[in-house]
């Protein structure tokens, strides 16, 4: 198409008062305007729906100029409900439909590997969306703060974006056209993860059980999850950290927004494999929980009874957690035979209904 004109940011509240020919909303499900994100909404076109929403925005700038009309033209505004590497990536996109469309396979990249955790070390376009991600997650914490630490009521999150927005869409492509010169803000993470990848590529540091769409991840110290998350095929991840006696098993993020490439188990309440925990558990320090179901990527984990981790704490990497978290009495023989039973479990309820 041709790009006459594109879309100015505006904060997320603001989006009621755009008329529905004037709003693009990217990143978030919203009952009007072009919604042109990877949620699967009804109001997402099928035909430039993708497995991220920046890819799904670079679909709709590559259609042609009669295929851009009939879906109502190009939006005045562009918005978004929260920031993040996916959301950030579709709005600076919108915004800059040339450049986005010249540098397509690394934006693309880069937002797979900011949502699904994912990249391709292997290519050019990988190792790039690893040193972006790598500096954006730098510039958050150091310019902001951890991800999530801004917020007492998440209900806010659109007002705490807005200031990211503000920060980073005047800056990003000077980034994108340059990463190299930049390496001070992105060296650090890119090659903790890289080193990581190259440990769980060591025989038997995953064990995949396909039949219950799990895998266990095991290593001496706590890894990105860059690395764990790219390597392990399955919807439910147990990491396994040997040295800290600490077990955890993550639902991805996939298996609540699912993929177009990929199908994963339907995720299940893990709420009762804790309680069975809790009774096994030996120490009186420990408390075996379980985030509510439709987080992005709900844990279960041993916690420091009385102490719950905040939001901030559970968005940051394993590392991180381990820092704030006890050790557990059990085994994870134990943990991966718990997760099995109520898996099986549910599998037969279902197959019942």
């Amino acid at each position: 198409m041709q790009f006459a004109q594109s879309p100015e940011f505006i904060p997320y509240a603001r989006a009621h008062s755009i008329a529905d020919r004037n709003l693009l909303v990217v990143d978030s499900p919203y009952p009007r305007g072009l919604n042109l994100t990877h949620l699967y909404s009804d109001r997402v076109p099928k035909e430039v729906r993708a497995n991220t929403s920046t890819e799904t925005v670079l679909n709709w700038l590559a259609l042609d100029t009669s295929a851009i009309t009939q879906l109502g033209g190009v939006p005045q505004y562009v918005t978004c409900n929260h920031w993040d590497i996916d959301g950030f990536l579709a709005v600076w996109a919108a915004m800059h439909p040339r450049i986005a469309l010249k540098h397509r396979p690394e934006l693309i990249a880069a937002a797979h590997l900011g949502d699904f955790r994912e990249f391709d070390p292997a290519t050019d376009y990988g190792i790039w969306a690893l040193k972006v991600c790598s500096l954006l997650n730098h510039v958050e914490r150091s310019t902001f703060c951890l991800p999530f630490g801004d917020l007492e009521d998440a209900t806010v999150e659109h007002e705490i974006a807005v200031r990211k927005f503000e920060y980073f869409l005047p800056r990003f492509a000077q980034w994108l056209e340059k990463i190299d010169h930049y390496r001070l803000m992105w060296e650090d993470e890119y090659h903790q993860v890289l080193s990581n990848i190259e440990q769980l590529r060591k025989p038997g540091a995953i064990e995949e059980i396909p039949e219950f769409d799990l895998s266990i991840v095991r290593s001496e110290l706590p890894l990105h999850y860059y690395a764990s998350f790219n390597l392990a095929r399955g919807g439910l991840i147990v990491s396994v950290v040997e040295r800290a006696q600490y077990i955890e098993a993550e639902y991805k993020y996939e298996t609540s927004v699912g993929r177009l490439d990929r199908q994963h188990d339907e995720r299940i309440d893990l709420t009762a494999v804790a309680e069975q925990l809790n009774e096994t558990e030996l120490s009186h320090d420990v408390r075996w929980v379980f985030d509510r179901l439709n987080e992005g990527g709900p844990i279960l984990r041993p916690e420091h009874r009385g102490k719950r981790l905040t939001r901030e704490d559970r968005y940051q990497s394993l590392r991180y957690r381990i820092e704030k978290s006890p050790e557990t009495t059990i085994s994870v023989e134990t943990v991966v035979q718990k997760l099995k039973g109520a898996l099986e479990q549910s599998r037969r309820v279902a197959v019942m209904r």
